[in-house]
């Protein structure tokens, strides 16, 4: 689609440049620079994020994700279909321990939360433009995880996302602002080659914490009373992977 349809249909609606960014999740200064003619030839994806708040019967639907073909590893943002990579060993090393220390830990204090990783999620049961994948999750409603057999149907309490080159942007981005706006209710970023994990408490209000790998991390959800060796995780990783 050409810009100057975007451009014809975002004055239509009498939409602000302030109102693409936030609806979007595109950075304020490239919607200013998409809509001021500075960007000639946009990113593929800046496009689609944009094109799809002004013309959204024109995208995916949660039923189009759903029914993507076995293997396929794609996820939902506001309409968008956005390829995955397969994760990396090491990405998945992380991942798996931590469901593994995770589910021990919560299997020990009792309760109805379940841990998967991963795992398909529709974040909000009357959004049918965001399906997700994230790589751990928590969820302590029951109905959430029974409620449809193929997905989770609601916000989970905790995810976790291991940083890849094909998912970082988004993760940090378009992302975090829907587990925040969705009702996430703790986000955890964990950053292999910088050997960090950020720690959002949505539910809190509070800033971000980043931890580094060698650390133990309190859960959020959990009120202290669950605490991940990352040190654990970490020196399993070198050893097996270097």
């Amino acid at each position: 689609m050409k810009i100057e349809d975007l451009k014809k249909r975002k004055e239509e609606l009498g939409y602000t440049n302030e109102m693409v960014s936030k609806l979007s999740g595109v950075p304020l200064g490239t919607v200013q620079k998409f809509f001021g003619g500075a960007t000639s030839k946009p990113r593929y994806n800046t496009l689609q994020s944009i094109e799809c708040i002004l013309f959204p019967e024109l995208h995916s639907k949660i039923e189009d994700w759903k029914n993507l073909p076995d293997g396929a590893w794609m996820e939902l943002i506001d309409g968008v279909l956005y390829d995955r990579n397969y994760p990396t060993k090491r990405h998945q090393y992380i991942a798996s321990q931590l469901v593994i220390q995770l589910s021990i830990a919560i299997k020990e204090k009792g309760g109805p939360c379940l841990v998967l990783g991963p795992a398909g999620v529709q974040p909000d049961e009357n959004d049918d433009r965001n399906g997700f994948i994230p790589d751990v999750l928590i969820v302590c409603d029951k109905e959430k995880y029974t409620k449809d057999e193929e997905t989770i149907v609601g916000a989970p309490d905790y995810v976790a996302e291991v940083l890849s080159p094909s998912t970082e942007k988004y993760d940090r981005t378009l992302k975090l602002n829907k587990y925040w706006q969705k009702g996430v209710r703790e986000y955890w970023l964990i950053d292999i080659k910088g050997e960090e994990v950020t720690v959002y408490q949505f539910e809190k209000g509070v800033p971000p914490v980043t931890y580094g790998f060698e650390e133990q991390i309190p859960l959020g959800i959990s009120e202290g009373a669950i605490v991940i060796d990352f040190k654990d995780i970490s020196d399993g990783m070198k050893r097996f992977f270097g």
